[in-house]
């Protein structure tokens, strides 16, 4: 992945494993209901953020909200959502929420935007990551196990009755 810059905003530039080129650059609320439409395609209604969260999310200052967009159209394919917060154990970079629109998956994206939003929030000061994993999304947990992640523990019913989630960690 290549940082190239395009009207002054940064926008990272990434190649898919099939060659095709994706671009990440900051969430702005344009965005929003590209992102709510990945969200309701991703998540059942029970797990997904609702349009007002997300937009909220977006304001945030202190978070950094990321999209993929292809290279043909600018079609807004994925986001991933992180934040810093501090703790016992130094600063967190917490991985909020990563999706990929399902015709896209399996081809990097997801990949791209985790490890350019661990870039952000290193440079922001995160000295280690974590995040939540569904407990049934083995593609995922395999995802973040390739890029550095150690499972931590299982929290009970995070996602819902029965739903467990898998909290993986890792240094910056």
């Amino acid at each position: 992945m290549n940082l190239i810059h395009k009207d002054k905003k940064d926008v990272s530039e990434l190649t898919l494993k099939d060659g095709a080129m994706i671009f990440i650059r900051s969430y702005n609320q344009k965005d929003l209901s590209s992102i709510y439409e990945i969200e309701r395609n991703c998540f059942s209604e029970s797990e997904r953020y609702t349009e007002q969260h997300l937009e909220m999310l977006g304001e945030f200052k202190h978070y950094s909200f990321l999209v993929a967009l292809e290279n043909v159209g600018h079609t807004i394919v994925g986001y991933c959502i992180g934040v810093i917060k501090s703790t016992r154990e130094g600063k967190m970079g917490h991985i909020v929420s990563v999706a990929v629109h399902p015709n896209y998956r399996r081809r990097g994206i997801g990949r791209g935007l985790v490890k350019e939003l661990m870039r952000q929030l290193k440079d922001a000061g995160a000295t280690y990551f974590r995040l939540e994993v569904k407990m049934t999304n083995k593609s995922g947990r395999e995802m973040y196990r390739k890029l550095g992640f150690n499972y931590e523990y299982i929290l009970r019913n995070y996602y819902g009755e029965g739903k467990d989630a898998v909290v993986m960690k890792m240094n910056a």
